[in-house]
């Protein structure tokens, strides 16, 4: 229902952290370089799941830094995971070498993805940006140049140890890669 005065309609809440526990992360990391072919990292559609198939650091990791990070998000959006109890999560390693780039794309099915940013190369301007677009479609449409601020893409230039949560209707792509080394592992909540 509207109310009086300005109204802000459909939110698209994105959330940007940060893993504080720098140990487990840098276990994680040696656990996926033990354990993931990186010549063939994991797929979304591959039935390997890191966080649930792969060994131990990486379900501590899912225990002790994704299902928190999601657990922050849900409340505040004013829910609980626990409120859902068939909410699973489902993950995958991506962007591993220099070239790696991934056009437009949304999580069909999932309620809300993430992207937990492992490893990122330490300097900057090799791109690798994740770009969230506007779900508005064609909302732009005859709007003067003054208001193209309000239809322009959200970039987010990631760095090691950090993560963005979002809904996964939102359309997204990453832009070209052209760092030595990155570990980014997706994950969808379906609720």
């Amino acid at each position: 229902m509207l109310k009086s005065g300005m109204n802000n309609l459909w939110p698209n809440p994105v959330f940007l952290g940060e893993i504080e526990q720098q140990t487990l992360l840098d276990e994680t990391i040696q656990s996926i370089f033990e354990f993931v072919d990186l010549d063939r990292p994991t797929g979304d559609f591959q039935e390997f799941d890191p966080l649930h198939d792969g060994p131990s650091k990486l379900k501590d990791f899912r225990d002790r830094v994704v299902y928190p990070a999601f657990e922050n998000y849900m409340n505040k959006l004013g829910y609980d995971i626990g409120d859902f109890e068939d909410a699973r999560l489902k993950s995958w390693i991506t962007g591993v070498r220099n070239g790696y780039m991934i056009p437009a794309h949304n999580h069909s099915g999932a309620s809300f993805s993430a992207v937990f940013y492992l490893l990122c190369h330490s300097e900057t301007n090799h791109g690798g940006e994740l770009v969230l677009q506007d779900p508005r479609s064609n909302a732009n449409r005859g709007y003067k140049n003054p208001f193209k601020p309000m239809f322009e893409n959200s970039v987010f230039a990631p760095a090691s140890g950090e993560y963005v949560i979002f809904p996964s209707y939102l359309y997204h792509h990453t832009m070209a890669y052209t760092g030595k080394m990155r570990l980014a592992m997706p994950v969808d909540l379906f609720l």
